[in-house]
């Protein structure tokens, strides 16, 4: 999990230490100590947030949003802060149903004018694809995680830790400086979320056992839940 203490300004502040840079102090800190409300930094290190939440978004608050599956209808408009939604995110929650996520060459060898409760989606941005063809409307919510809001002055980011976030507007301001490539930014970025992915960290918590796919093994015999539900009705002694 990360650790992060510093706010948008104490991270500029602590970046622009590092550099020892005059002309990005003139820039950035005009008046020797507060971070100007014009200074580039700002952007450069909300740019910096953005490039590592769309690299890792799992990173991103997991939030709901509610919607109607209306009938007949099968393309709704995802929410503008979205990242990604959460596996198999979207329920209907009066229907007690889960929907399944699926691949665009899944919903397409299936049968387009088929109507019932919708079972699959699809992400197809800016809109999710449901089927079958909704045959009455229905109440959906999605668990999504969400782009997080600008940075304001006082504000704290979430994610990844201080020191990544520091160093990363260090190494945006050398660039700028061209005391290193461009682009070391980009790369030092790319690094860490790369290490971030093999390590694990901020993860969602998965089940341990992937159930039946139900299209492949419909089940549904006379002991559901048990091992043997997979070979559908069956006789026990």
């Amino acid at each position: 999990m990360a650790v992060n203490r510093l706010t948008r300004d104490g991270i500029i502040g602590k970046a622009l230490d590092l550099a020892d840079s005059p002309t990005l102090d003139e820039k950035n800190r005009s008046n020797g100590s507060a971070i100007d409300t014009t200074a580039p930094a700002i952007e450069w290190l909300q740019q910096g947030l953005d490039l590592f939440y769309t690299l890792y978004p799992q990173a991103g608050t997991v939030t709901s949003y509610s919607f109607t599956i209306t009938e007949g209808v099968t393309s709704y408009a995802m929410p503008s802060d979205l990242l990604l939604t959460y596996r198999d995110g979207i329920i209907l929650p009066t229907d007690k149903k889960r929907m399944t996520k699926r691949s665009l060459g899944y919903i397409l060898n299936l049968d387009p004018n088929r109507e019932g409760t919708p079972k699959f989606y699809i992400e197809a941005p800016p809109n999710w694809e449901v089927w079958p063809k909704p045959d009455k409307s229905y109440s959906a919510q999605a668990k999504y995680h969400k782009v997080p809001a600008a940075l304001a002055t006082g504000g704290i980011p979430t994610f990844p830790s201080d020191y990544l976030l520091v160093e990363y507007l260090h190494i945006k301001m050398k660039e700028w400086v061209n005391a290193v490539p461009k682009g070391s930014a980009l790369q030092f970025a790319l690094s860490v979320v790369s290490k971030f992915v093999k390590a694990g960290i901020i993860n969602q918590l998965e089940e341990e056992q992937i159930p039946f796919d139900r299209e492949a093994f419909p089940g549904g015999g006379s002991y559901p839940g048990s091992q043997y539900d997979w070979m559908g009705d069956v006789g026990t002694t």
